[in-house]
């Protein structure tokens, strides 16, 4: 999808609220695969550090992107982040946009 938006969603919990943001990151998955315009949703936990959790995102467009950021379980996140992530929940997000090579003409 040529204009599908990535998002990378890096949260690294304060000392001791590890296994409180797993749980809130965990309870969203489903609602949030089923959001309009969602292609992949998928959370992710680092092997050397457990307390550093990231969601690979891909959206159909950055309308379908704001309005996930919309529904009750993100901003729920938001809400809690502040008091679990370090550096909150805006600092942490990044968009992308996918790379593909040009077609060469012969």
């Amino acid at each position: 999808m040529k204009d599908s938006v990535i998002v990378l969603f890096t949260a690294k919990a304060y000392p001791g609220k590890e296994t409180e943001l797993k749980e809130l990151l965990i309870s969203g998955i489903t609602a949030s695969r089923h959001d309009p315009g969602n292609v992949s949703f998928e959370l992710n936990q680092l092997e050397d550090d457990p307390s550093v959790f990231f969601f690979y995102e891909e959206w159909v467009s950055e309308e379908a992107l704001n309005l996930h950021l919309a529904t009750p379980g993100v901003v729920k996140l938001k809400e809690a982040s502040d008091r679990i992530v370090i550096g909150g929940f805006a600092a942490n997000v990044k968009k992308a946009r996918k790379l593909r090579p040009e077609a060469i003409a012969s």
